[in-house]
């Protein structure tokens, strides 16, 4: 799938624009409408209504009358403080608490109060779920010999209720909240019961409050539908092909403060393999926090996806205080919801964390649904992202009748999710690439370029830090590390330190986000239900690569050279479809004819290579110079056709040659170099069988499942069968193309191998041992038929 192009981003920036525009005049009308409700009943009747009653004191009739005034402010918060002000010089009470209905119409929040203020209370509760349903004010002389109170608040608080009077705030015939006048206290100061006159007054104040209250919500739905669709504007803008992952979580976090303005965001990956997360992504927090999941709020997010909000984080059994312990910072209150995953909605691929209003209040209903809008936004455009680096792999799919629409979509989007999480590796390493600048628990924006972060990160070294690179190094250093008991993304960073041990990235001036890019491409470029040629395969070849340079290939090439072994090692079966040239070539198909029938997967690998060299996400040559970058291309290209198995003994007749001569190579000729890394890469290619037995078995069964399924579609397709693919049902006949193969194929080449490089000796020795095991076991099936021949 292609990015956004400019002119879909002005398209989607001004339908957002126009929606905006067209959302906010509608709510502009609704505003003058209500105003005017207000006004037309003027001032002067509305006081000859109040002065009707004889028993209402001018004071108070004219504090009532300053209500108008109120329908002039905007902000909610200080339209209800507003309110309370002037309730408490209209009512000799103790308490004046308005508590506001969310838009669920589920629970009531405390906008202002002196003692209960953020607090929510259920809807369906209390005296106020009573005036919810009726529409009536209720006066109550003693709360608590009257079953419909609920005595939640003064558990919480201590304050004790005995009156209290209670009634609607209904304007449109909608109901916005509810306002309390609590415990009346008489001229001595003493509690006493509500009477007639008040509840006069209070319809009088409610009518003209609840307007108030009414229009600086719609104000405050239309200023803040405009940030939303402005955040949205900034995530989709991140599509474009120049941001990668990184930098779309940056302008998430950057949208999330100017929108929510907490203290502390982080960015959780979730890994529903091992079942944990860990920050990648974090501002103003610390990055190297990993939970399991239901641990912490964050951990139970990830769980089922479902938001969490909470006022007071110490006071909610599910916190984790470890995140404050370790730092020193102390968390009050948090809201946390998660990035819908692409496989299924309640297995967030990602999880977004926030601490600490920067006003010191709770987070409101209000940021939890924009929080809630931009994660699925998120969601979007992490998926686009990966697919921007598969998008090869979609069209290989698609060409696959064998699959399943339904289950080939599932796995698709499962496989997406995969693709952000090889983006930040694997748990077991923490191999995070952090937005965060420092600890600080600032509230200032970040202000230095990513890409000065990056450096900066790039130049801190740390004990911590060598040891585990150290422990990686000597870890890939053995022949007989074993990549089937590792996952993928463990491979991929790896990867990453086999370039990073020769210093490529310095030498080169490599971008590292751009080499992760690279790797996590050519990941999403091979396919997992190809039995050999997969992405095990593909990090294998370059393992081995990575080994031969360092066994003294290294010594002749220069670092251009060396970064196309790698390069070309890792991407030399990319987009591999599980058969050979032969069946393409009976096929007739989309490849062959593509490449003319000749070496038609090692050219298609090799344009594959390319394209993904192309991207500006992936391109890591673009430090070099143009005739650096015309160099390693070709160099890519010829070292990837070097693997074609019809070149396989003109390149061991080349290799027996050189390695009569002293030295075999020649650092200073391109030619020498050009062969040496051809050969490198082929002999990495063809080395399953110089391991250990234990991974010389698994290399040599898969191999062979791929030819059998290879032979079965001849079959199938009434191709020409190839012969010896055809021969590889028992046991003893797949034993015996394992013996062929190393007599033939193997030992020869590395036979010549080792001769330029004596360290390698060893290889073709446990080559000869894998040999001889075969043997033993045709053998045994032979003396076990002899004994047991069919009846």
């Amino acid at each position: 799938m292609s990015s956004f192009s400019s002119s879909t981003i002005s398209v989607l920036a001004f339908a957002l624009t126009s929606s905006i525009y067209i959302g906010y005049s509608n709510i502009a009308a609704q505003l003058r409408n209500l105003k005017n409700e207000v006004l037309l009943c003027n001032r002067r009747d509305f006081a000859k209504r109040l002065e009707l009653n004889d028993d209402i004191p001018v004071k108070k009739v004219d504090l009532l009358l300053e209500m108008h005034s109120v329908i002039a402010i905007e902000n909610v918060a200080d339209v209800v403080q507003r309110v309370v002000d002037v309730a408490y010089n209209v009512f000799r009470a103790q308490r004046i608490s308005v508590m506001i209905l969310n838009r669920q119409k589920t629970h009531f929040t405390v906008l202002a109060s002196r003692d209960v203020e953020g607090k929510e209370f259920s809807a369906n509760k209390g005296l106020c779920s009573v005036v919810l349903s009726s529409g009536e004010m209720i006066n109550v002389k003693d709360a608590y010999r009257d079953h419909r109170f609920n005595p939640d608040c003064d558990q919480q608080t201590g304050f004790h209720t005995q009156s209290l009077l209670c009634a609607p705030l209904i304007t449109n015939n909608e109901t916005v909240g509810v306002v309390y006048a609590i415990n009346k206290l008489d001229d001595d100061g003493e509690i006493t019961v509500f009477d007639k006159q008040d509840e006069d007054m209070l319809e009088y104040f409610s009518s003209t409050a609840s307007c108030a209250i009414k229009k600086s919500q719609m104000y405050h739905e239309a200023v803040r539908n405009e940030k939303n669709a402005k955040a949205l504007l900034s995530i989709v803008r991140s599509r474009t092909a120049d941001d990668m992952l990184e930098n779309i979580f940056k302008s998430t976090i950057d949208a999330m403060f100017q929108l929510i303005f907490p203290d502390c965001i982080s960015v959780y990956i979730c890994d529903q393999a091992t079942q944990k997360a860990w920050v990648c992504v974090s501002r103003g927090g610390v990055d190297d926090i990993t939970v399991d999941y239901g641990q912490g709020i964050a951990g139970t997010v990830a769980v089922n996806g479902e938001t969490v909000r909470v006022a007071n984080a110490y006071d909610d059994v599910r916190f984790d205080d470890a995140f404050d312990r370790k730092s020193g910072y102390k968390t009050s209150s948090m809201l946390c919801a998660g990035v819908p995953g692409f496989a299924d909605n309640s297995k967030p691929v990602a999880v977004i964390q926030l601490l600490n209003k920067l006003n010191g209040k709770a987070f409101t209903q209000d940021d939890e649904d924009s929080l809630e809008i931009l994660c699925k936004e998120l969601s979007i455009t992490l998926r686009q992202k990966i697919e921007e680096l598969s998008f090869m792999r979609h069209s290989t799919l698609s060409r696959r009748s064998s699959f399943n629409e339904k289950e080939q979509e599932h796995n698709e989007q499962s496989r997406l999710e995969e693709a952000i999480l090889n983006e930040f590796g694997a748990v077991s390493q923490c191999y995070k690439f952090s937005a965060m600048m420092s600890s600080s628990f600032s509230s200032d924006r970040l202000s230095q370029d990513f890409n000065e972060i990056n450096r900066i990160q790039n130049e801190k070294s740390t004990p911590e830090k060598n040891a585990e690179t150290q422990r990686i190094i000597n870890m890939i250093s053995k022949w007989d590390f074993n990549p089937f008991v590792v996952s993928d993304g463990d491979l991929m960073h790896y990867s990453f330190q086999m370039i990073a041990d020769f210093d490529l990235i310095n030498i080169l001036s490599i971008d590292v986000r751009k080499l992760k890019n690279l790797i996590m491409g050519a990941h999403a470029l091979y396919h997992d239900d190809v039995h050999f040629h997969n992405f095990k395969h593909a990090w294998s070849v370059m393992h081995m690569s990575y080994l031969i340079l360092r066994h003294g290939a290294s010594n002749y090439l220069t670092p251009l050279d060396i970064l196309t072994v790698l390069l070309a090692a890792l991407c030399h079966d990319l987009d591999h479809p599980g058969t050979n040239n032969g069946y393409e070539i009976a096929s007739e198909s989309e490849l062959a004819l593509t490449y003319s029938f000749d070496a038609v997967l090692e050219r298609h690998h090799a344009s594959m290579t390319h394209r993904l060299l192309s991207s500006p996400n992936s391109n890591i040559l673009d430090n070099l110079t143009a005739s650096e970058q015309a160099y390693v291309k070709e160099l890519i290209t010829s070292s990837i056709l070097h693997t074609n198995m019809t070149s396989h003994f003109v390149g061991v007749e080349r290799l027996e040659i050189a390695s009569k001569m002293d030295p075999p190579f020649d650092v200073t000729s391109a030619a020498s170099r050009r062969d040496l890394v051809g050969h490198v890469v082929h002999t990495a290619d063809l080395s399953g069988q110089v391991l250990p037995i234990d991974l010389a078995k698994i290399w040599g069964d898969r191999c062979l499942a791929e030819f059998v399924d290879q032979a079965e579609q001849e079959k199938l397709n009434d191709y020409p069968v190839t012969e010896f693919m055809a021969c590889l049902h028992t046991a003893s006949q797949r034993n015996q193309a394992q013996m062929g193969f190393i007599s033939n194929i193997v030992l020869p080449l590395w036979t010549a191998m080792s001769n330029c490089f004596p360290s390698l000796k060893l290889r073709c020795s446990q080559a000869q041992s894998n040999h001889d095991f075969y043997a033993h076991c045709v053998r045994l099936e032979a003396a076990c038929e002899e004994n047991n021949p069919p009846a």
